[in-house]
């Protein structure tokens, strides 16, 4: 063991994630978002994902800020 300990989530992280909801958009693809002028929103990019049974993967980037 090299003396670090792993890092667990709170269970308040855990009550926020069964709060909220995400949307799981594969691109290239096409959703429309309820999306709100002056809100903050964040984008997880995902390089493996499984969506509805089917494996996705990239070896892309993703940079800027809107």
């Amino acid at each position: 063991m090299n003396g670090t300990q792993p890092i667990r989530p709170s269970l308040w992280h855990c009550l926020i994630g069964a709060t909220n909801s995400l949307t799981h958009v594969v691109v290239p693809g096409q959703i429309d978002l309820p999306l709100q002028r002056g809100e903050k929103y964040t984008v997880f990019f995902e390089r493996e994902s499984v969506v509805n049974g089917k494996t996705y993967s990239t070896t892309g980037t993703l940079k800027g800020e809107l």
